[in-house]
This record gives C-alpha cells, sequence and structure tokens, in this order.
C-alpha cells in the first residue's frame, strides 16, 4: 500500500504525540501474508516551516517484474 505521510512528527517532542495516533509511524511494516506498509517521513512541513530530529525523506519504490518459471 502507498498512501501519504506523517512528517514523523516533524518537531521533537511532538513526534511521540504523532507515534500514538498513527500506529505506522515511519519506516516498513510487515502486514504478514505478503503485505507490507511504507510509510515515508515526507520532505515538507506543516505549519511552523521547520523540522526538527524528523529528517525528511524522499523513498523510491522501484517495480521488478516477477520472472516467470
Amino acid at each position: 500500500m502507498l498512501s501519504g505521510h506523517t512528517h514523523k512528527g516533524q518537531i521533537w517532542p511532538f513526534t511521540y504525540f504523532s507515534a500514538r495516533t498513527h500506529p505506522f509511524h515511519a519506516g516498513q511494516y510487515d502486514l504478514g501474508k505478503g503485505s507490507v506498509i511504507r510509510v515515508s517521513r515526507g520532505t515538507g512541513t506543516w505549519g511552523p516551516p521547520i523540522r526538527f530530529l524528523a529528517p525528511p525523506e524522499v523513498t523510491v519504490i522501484e517495480l521488478v517484474r516477477k520472472p516467470q518459471a
């Protein structure tokens, strides 16, 4: 699944509040049965134009065709 980003709280200590309200806060999570969710920290800001202890992130996803048997 690809959907949005969380800014990872953007400014410490809000990272703790963001993690409590977003169960998939930042990073990659294995959902089981071959499903994975990847949550980006994003590159910009919301509200004040600052990021502190929540570095921006650009995610590059490369889709590769599975080899045919």
